[in-house]
């Protein structure tokens, strides 16, 4: 069983060269998507985004076995994947 690393991400679009600079910085090196927010995407709270993100994965074909992230808002909503991890952030929220 393979797995493939999407990478899901409310940063803007317009960020891209810096957060792949940041991800190669920190030794992500073959991720098979980054996923960042377009300009249709900017004005949507961030669970509301996620999901729909994640539910286009999914109509593509895309099972989610595993979601991570600092915000309840990165795992929180549908489809949720198999197994979440809620990484502790004491410096900022999201809602």
């Amino acid at each position: 069983m393979g797995f493939q690393l999407i990478l899901l991400t409310g940063r803007k679009e317009t960020h891209r060269n810096t957060t792949e600079e940041n991800l190669l910085a920190v030794g992500y090196r073959s991720w098979q998507k980054l996923i960042l927010r377009d300009k249709l995407d900017s004005g949507k709270m961030a669970m509301a985004y996620k999901s729909e993100k994640r539910a286009e994965l999914m109509a593509q074909g895309y099972r989610i076995h595993g979601n991570s992230g600092d915000q309840w808002s990165d795992i929180m909503g549908s489809p949720m994947a198999q197994r979440s991890f809620k990484v502790p952030n004491p410096m900022y929220h999201i809602p």
